[in-house]
């Protein structure tokens, strides 16, 4: 999926963590093989090359779960998040690398070929169909979540009760260590490369997503390299979103949406539809920088 993951777990004896560590790698490695674009044979990159062809296609498991859920919050946020994105971002990586905005012409071919609205889920008979021809699927904002997620159940198979694990900075944790509060989880800040707060979290995950790093200026505009699925271009004001939920792909896509969404309306999104989510969200426009914290109900 483009990333590496790093587990850390308390067991019994060395034996026990040889083996869970091994399973561990083995669930990654199947998920990697179902769920990563940067693999022309994986399930889903073989679901994008169907698209257009007006027949359906059947999901394992794993990339159902993933879909469903990812058109679930597609839905909530009105397009904000969308794994559709896959034209937009090979055309956006395209313009970042050449330091050229896109034609107008190449960028609405690419918006006309997005939208979650051309992916069709029949979760009945456990299939989908991509309705566009030239779709392409971008799971970079949710499949490594569930991958930590699904890394996690494979501990607990084994005994584990407690571990972290780290997915490309999507944390899921269980338990504490010996002698501690919880996994001591530090953030960045916008506007610094180090990792300048901490806190302890138990049993829930956190993940962050924003663009301290990969900013780029082009045409006098400062873009980041998070694409807002409406106009096809990076967002143009800086912002990172840090999630704590539940689980990992929930943490996971949540960033990916308040990323993009006005802080209001992701308010309004965690309020009625995560409400065990919680979120802080940093944006800066020229030399101001904004933070919004939205907390949990529970």
């Amino acid at each position: 999926m483009g990333t590496q993951f790093r587990t850390i777990l308390y067991a019994e004896t060395e034996a026990q963590a040889k083996v869970t560590f091994d399973a561990v790698a083995t669930r990654l490695n199947a998920l990697n093989a179902s769920l990563s674009d940067y693999l022309t044979t994986s399930e889903v990159s073989r679901l994008s090359a169907s698209a257009g062809k007006d027949h359906w296609t059947l999901l394992h498991p794993d990339l159902e779960a993933v879909l469903t859920f990812g058109q679930r919050l597609a839905q909530q946020t009105n397009g904000a998040f969308d794994m559709t994105v896959g034209p937009l971002t090979r055309l956006w990586r395209h313009s970042r690398r050449h330091g050229k905005l896109p034609t107008k012409s190449r960028l609405a071919q690419a918006l006309e070929a997005t939208g979650h609205a051309h992916l069709t889920l029949d979760n009945t008979h456990n299939r989908a169909r991509l309705t566009h021809p030239d779709m392409r699927l971008d799971l970079g904002g949710i499949a490594k979540g569930y991958g930590v997620d699904e890394a996690l159940e494979t501990l607990k198979r084994h005994g584990i009760t407690t571990a972290l694990v780290d997915g490309g900075g999507d944390l899921r944790v269980m338990g504490h260590p010996p002698g501690a509060d919880g996994w001591r989880i530090a953030a960045q800040e916008l506007d610094s490369r180090e990792a300048t707060t901490s806190r302890y979290v138990i049993d829930m995950a956190v993940a962050t997503s924003g663009d301290l790093y990969q900013s780029i200026k082009i045409n006098n505009r400062e873009f980041s390299h998070l694409i807002d699925p409406h106009t096809g271009l990076g967002l143009e004001f800086r912002r990172t979103a840090s999630v704590t939920a539940p689980t990992a792909m929930i943490a996971d896509a949540l960033a990916s949406a308040l990323s993009v969404l006005p802080t209001g309306s992701s308010r309004a999104l965690l309020s009625t539809h995560y409400p065990e989510a919680s979120a802080r969200i940093l944006t800066q426009r020229g030399t101001g920088i904004e933070e919004v914290t939205i907390h949990s109900k529970s």
